[in-house]
């Protein structure tokens, strides 16, 4: 049967091809179907289509289903795309899953990523984290950063904590650093702690430092106070100075 000509064939009317029975539609070979133009098939209702069985849609080869333009796929509702099983969504290969361009990742609300577990985040690597900016990482509330454990911060290397600016860590309130325990700020080395230029260590205040006890400072070598200057130590008052 070879037809040719415009609408060779035109049907009107309702359920006018009705088919019945096993395989009542076979096609094979290449391009059985082919559909060109816009809205060739439309489809509304309830399950206008419905597929069950073993690999009721099955594609195989390059770009079998390529998509293109805006929203060519959107999802909305209660759990639109919900996976479920053993590997639901398993990604391999070379760059399965490449991001680029501005916010190709927005996110907002709350509790937006929770993560829970054992290593639920594990980096490795080489700058695995590079951030840059004005406040790219801004903490509010109580506790937002908790720590503990061994090490729970270890650095190391040449400069591994370097700060330059002025006021790069400014601590206001009461007991904003308090230490406790044994050797809780222990300096062992070399210039361990040396302080240089104008200033470095200014007090101010009423008794700023407040010493009592037996012994409090106990001195031993040669020079250990040596004070050059004009009116070094200035005392004033009533038996400022009793031996």
């Amino acid at each position: 049967m070879s037809l040719s000509g415009t609408n060779v064939i035109c049907l009107s009317g309702t359920n006018v091809i009705r088919l019945l029975g096993t395989n009542v539609i076979r096609l094979s070979g290449t391009n059985v179907i082919r559909l060109s133009g816009t809205k060739m098939i439309r489809l509304s209702g309830t399950n206008v289509i419905s597929l069950s069985g073993t690999k009721a849609i099955s594609l195989s080869g390059t770009n079998v289903m390529s998509l293109s333009g805006t929203n060519v796929i959107r999802l909305s509702g209660t759990n639109a795309t919900r996976l479920s099983g053993t590997n639901a969504k398993r990604l391999s290969g070379t760059k399965v899953k490449r991001l680029s361009g501005t916010n190709v990742i927005s996110l907002s609300g709350t509790n937006i990523i929770r993560l829970s577990g054992t290593k639920t985040l594990s980096l490795s690597g080489t700058n695995v984290i590079s951030l840059s900016g004005t406040n790219i990482i801004r903490l509010s509330g109580t506790k937002t950063l908790s720590l503990s454990g061994t090490n729970v911060i270890s650095m190391s290397g040449t400069k591994a904590s370097r700060l330059s600016d002025t006021k790069v860590i400014r601590l206001s309130s009461t007991n904003a650093i308090r230490l406790s325990g044994t050797n809780a700020t222990r300096l062992s080395g070399t210039n361990a702690k040396r302080l240089s230029g104008t200033k470095v260590k200014r007090l101010s205040g009423t008794n700023v430092i407040s010493l009592s006890g037996t012994k409090v400072i106990r001195l031993s070598g040669t020079n250990v106070i040596s004070l050059s200057g004009t009116n070094v130590i200035r005392l004033s008052g009533t038996n400022v100075f009793s031996l």
